[in-house]
């Protein structure tokens, strides 16, 4: 089969879960036999907007656009754009595939679908965060309040947030509903002309279907785990008992939270260490500087490590005694949690989304109330006090997707909507 793949970013680069998730199954599926191409966005800076740059990463043909909104003059600009279009075309044309599978539309156009479809190639679309109806993707605001529902005001005060500049000075409530209305009804359209979507928990499908996507036509693809990397690494021994987190370091993901539970616990013999890339949130460039003001004074006990390759993962969670996903936004599967699984580290998360999926309370983990740092407290100083506790969770049995059955899972998917469209 011969599948062209489009998203926002791919290793070497683009490091997140989906990026990964992407090349596990790139990988396997070559090993399969299948013949890919993934068309992406990159970014370079002092290049031309849309400029071509082609390359092989693993053995992974990729066509990368440049892109650096200097043509983006609307919210609708997001979702639609000629020029990412005419690109998609000439690499469709080019390469001829038998199906499309739209990872993330961010930063390209969501008329990748219609580009495909017209030439009668059907379209997969999986849904990895909630960029498509929320341009930040996580529907958290600023302030890190969340978004349980799309609401029109509340959407638009946001956006005002992100793009004043393409805002009329004056408040306009026409203009204001106008945008709203013409870019969530496009997001419905792209939504609903796919031939398959696809999520990565039924958390994420029940939220899809709560803003009116029927459930029965959304499929659950869990993520590809490299099950083998974690086999044989063993423990690193430490004079105390390190708590840690993985992941980008951002207001969203709870590092804050994690910090003042740490030190409401307040114990010499513990150690807090934390893994991963300080990142910007929109327009919040200050994180970093906030979260050093905060462990001022607890130097000898908070370590921050930075951004780590994710080879590492496995060796870097050896190191851990408990590993705490603290994230105030839904998370749409959390693969963090995962690879605590899979390294035997116990894990403590929050109730919240996808998270309160992925852990059985007591048994395969810990949750604690979303946002609560005392909360979160107890549950840790729980945890560092019992063991027995610490070593029955790390050992209890837990259901891991292997990148196998995800590749196994996605090309029925594939062979489905393929049926499909020969039958129209």
């Amino acid at each position: 089969m011969r599948i062209l793949l489009v998203t926002t970013g791919f290793p070497p680069d683009g490091l997140g879960g989906v990026e990964l998730s992407l090349h596990r199954f790139c990988g396997w599926a070559r090993r399969e036999g299948h013949e890919l191409l993934v068309f992406r966005r990159i970014d370079l800076p002092g290049e031309p907007d849309y400029v071509r740059r082609e390359s092989v990463v693993d053995g992974i043909a990729v066509v990368g656009i440049n892109y650096r909104f200097g043509d983006a003059t609307s919210i609708q600009s997001l979702v639609e754009n000629a020029r990412h279009r005419a690109a998609f075309a000439e690499v469709v044309d080019g390469f001829r595939p038998d199906v499309v599978h739209v990872h993330h539309a961010s930063c390209l156009t969501t008329e990748v679908v219609e580009e495909s479809q017209q030439r009668g190639i059907p379209v997969a679309f999986s849904l990895h965060d909630f960029w498509m109806g929320c341009p930040r993707g996580q529907r958290i605001r600023a302030d890190l309040s969340y978004c349980p529902t799309i609401e029109p005001e509340r959407c638009v005060a946001c956006w005002k947030e992100l793009w004043p500049h393409w805002f009329p000075r004056e408040r306009d409530v026409t203009f204001d509903s106008r945008t709203f209305g013409d870019y969530q009804g496009r997001v419905r359209e792209v939504l609903e002309r796919a031939d398959a979507r696809i999520v990565p928990s039924p958390f994420a499908r029940r939220i899809f279907a709560r803003d009116g996507l029927d459930p029965a036509t959304i499929d659950v693809i869990e993520y590809g785990m490299d099950v083998e990397a974690f086999r044989g690494v063993a423990r690193a021994p430490s004079g105390r008992l390190r708590i840690g987190y993985l992941g980008s370091v951002l207001p969203s993901k709870g590092v804050h939270l994690l910090i003042d539970a740490f030190k409401r616990i307040g114990a010499a013999d513990l150690a807090l260490e934390i893994h991963g890339p300080v990142l910007p949130f929109h327009q919040d460039r200050g994180y970093g500087e906030r979260l050093a003001q905060q462990v001022a004074g607890w130097e000898d006990q908070v370590s921050f490590h930075g951004a780590y390759r994710p080879e590492r993962t496995p060796r870097l969670l050896a190191t851990l005694d408990v590993l705490v996903v603290p994230s105030i936004w839904y998370e749409t599967y959390c693969m963090v949690i995962r690879e605590g699984f899979l390294a035997g580290v116990p894990v403590v998360a929050s109730n919240f989304g996808a998270m309160a999926d992925a852990i059985d309370d007591e048994r395969t983990g810990l949750l604690f109330a979303m946002g609560d740092s005392v909360d979160l407290a107890r549950k840790l100083d729980r945890l560092a006090r019992d063991e027995s506790l610490r070593t029955r969770l790390a050992a209890s049995p837990k259901q891991v997707a292997t990148v196998e059955a995800n590749g196994a899972a996605t090309i029925a998917v594939y062979e489905r909507i393929l049926r499909g469209r020969r039958r129209n």
